[in-house]
């Protein structure tokens, strides 16, 4: 499963592969904005709960700090 179907084809393949209620997202700000979008859509178009967190781009932000925040979430 690689190439330019890959993100639409996300949703239903882990659908198949891990059903489940809801699913959620953690990513960093910067691939959110770059990605988010699409990725969102990808989910609301097959009818799939998606919720996400971004956490702030960099090394920095890799705590267990934002570990808890995550968890917290």
């Amino acid at each position: 499963m690689l190439g330019e179907a890959l993100l639409a084809d996300l949703p239903a393949d882990l659908a198949r592969a891990v059903p489940a209620a809801r699913y959620a997202l953690v990513t960093d700000a910067e691939v959110d904005r770059l990605h988010g979008d699409r990725v969102r859509a990808a989910f609301a178009a097959h009818n799939l709960p998606l919720q996400c967190y971004a956490i702030p781009a960099g090394e920095a932000h890799k705590t267990r700090a934002t570990k808890a925040a995550v968890e917290d979430w």
